[in-house]
């Protein structure tokens, strides 16, 4: 015998997850553009928040403050020693990881946690500037690894169509200040450095 259950009794099976309501979170995991609704409903307070703590990617909420903490995280870097910011970017990493395999993700409110992955590859790969006494060992050593560095700030800078974002990711990309450069400081240097030497040839 079927018994109707209204939208917020649908919303707290759903976080608790048991027996076929696995299977539609599942569902709706796959395609959650699909179902636009149900991310509104799991942000009423009554859609079982308190079963949420054991399961945040249940929690849009959850999603939003993480996402709120790591711009906050991201401003902070403008003006703080070069590797300082490698350093703290290299470690926000690991800690929003999971957040880019949530639905929310795929529903464009994670735009942090997903350049967050490239801005980690930038701070590893721009730990150390471009050496080199000349134009070619310079070019050489770009080519090399260098580039690497201009890559993973242009993925990262790809995550930057809300104002918001673009303001955080552009602070751990490209804002130096008196204090220090940020994270892509030391491919900014050495770019630098390449112009200030002599032309010898190839």
């Amino acid at each position: 015998m079927w018994r109707f259950i209204g939208p917020l009794d649908a919303a707290s099976r759903l976080v608790a997850g048991s027996g076929r309501w696995e299977d539609v979170w599942e569902r709706f995991c796959e395609a959650p553009q699909l179902y636009p609704g149900i991310a509104d409903l799991l942000r009423e307070p009554g859609a079982g928040q308190g079963k949420l703590a054991f399961d945040l990617s249940k929690n849009p909420i959850a999603n939003e403050e993480s996402e709120a903490g790591l711009r906050k995280e991201l401003l902070a870097l403008t003006g703080i020693p070069h590797q300082e910011a490698c350093d703290r970017v290299t470690a926000l990493d690991p800690e929003h990881a999971p957040r880019r395999q949530w639905p929310w993700a795929k529903l464009g409110e994670s735009p942090l946690a997903l350049a967050l992955e490239p801005l980690a590859r930038l701070a590893k790969a721009a730990r150390s500037p471009i050496g080199g006494a000349s134009i070619r060992e310079m070019v050489e050593a770009f080519a090399s690894e260098g580039w690497r560095c201009d890559a993973a700030a242009l993925d990262a800078l790809a995550h930057t169509k809300p104002a918001a974002e673009a303001a955080a990711i552009a602070s751990a990309v490209e804002r130096p200040t008196a204090a220090g450069p940020g994270v892509g400081g030391g491919a900014r240097q050495s770019r630098g450095r390449l112009r200030s030497l002599p032309y010898r040839g190839c």
